[in-house]
């Protein structure tokens, strides 16, 4: 069995005295996602309408409703700025990072589609600088997960061909704020590289930043596709990963919004 370095998180910071904020925080954050408020209008004008409750009022939120879905799922809502917050960073030119300076590659988790995604540029950019580790982060959002994240893609980095005693696992974490949090008391001021999906790169960069932190950005993931003088077909038609995309986005900058009310950037 591979024997994995973990780090020590039992006295960077208290998070059980974070853990109702983290559980407040899951609980209204979905209230604000364009699907949960989607449903809840349609709900609302559907029980008006069954009740003869205000019939005109019932009709107008059932119309919003209908009109919300439509530009969800044509991504309308989510296009343009799911393509800006993927274009603050370019990918990375590993050549032109000083290969000798880096020691770290942290690879941060998120759903289990994209973690995979993520770590495989990880392990891409580990192959091109033999000298730096792998650290990969994500503890268990939820008590009911089987494990955290970062020791799932720890076992895929070995199948992949990285070394046990190469990978570092952070498995604490409940969010990105957290991560760059722990892994400051281990990587401190030295550059590194950060990878994870070009839509969450913006909020992150910002947020290692904001613990004096000198990360490298290195984007994966992409999701909007924008090449000049093509029209896709696909373009003109409803999608649930549009639906995905606007729920997406809304994360995000619910996420940018939060932190910087919070003064955590």
């Amino acid at each position: 069995m591979a024997s994995f370095k973990q780090i020590d998180t039992g006295h960077m910071f208290r998070i059980k005295e974070r853990l109702s904020m983290f559980i407040l925080k899951k609980i209204i954050s979905p209230l604000f996602m364009p699907m949960t408020m989607f449903t809840i209008l349609l709900t609302i004008g559907v029980v008006m309408l069954w009740f003869n409750l205000k019939q005109k009022a019932a009709k107008m939120i059932i119309t919003i409703s209908c009109f919300l879905f439509i530009l969800l799922s044509s991504g309308v809502l989510s296009s343009w700025p799911l393509e800006r917050l993927e274009n603050t960073y370019h990918p990375l030119e590993v050549k032109k990072v000083g290969a000798g300076n880096i020691k770290w590659i942290v690879v941060l988790a998120g759903r289990d589609d994209e973690s995979v995604v993520r770590l495989v540029e990880g392990v891409r950019i580990y192959r091109c600088l033999s000298v730096a580790k792998l650290v990969v982060s994500g503890g268990k959002v939820y008590a009911s997960d089987s494990e955290p994240s970062s020791e799932k893609m720890a076992k895929i980095a070995v199948e992949l061909g990285v070394k046990p005693s190469d990978i570092v696992i952070e498995n604490m974490s409940r969010d990105t704020k957290d991560e760059a949090r722990i892994l400051r008391l281990m990587i401190g001021q030295k550059p590194f590289i950060l990878v994870t999906s070009a839509y969450h790169m913006p909020r992150s960069m910002e947020l290692f930043i904001a613990q004096g932190m000198h990360p490298e950005p290195a984007p994966t993931d992409y999701r909007s596709r924008k090449e000049e003088n093509h029209i896709y077909l696909e373009w003109f038609y409803p999608g649930a990963n549009k639906i995905l995309d606007a729920e997406i986005v809304t994360h995000e900058i619910l996420g940018i919004v939060s932190a910087k009310i919070m003064g955590q950037f």
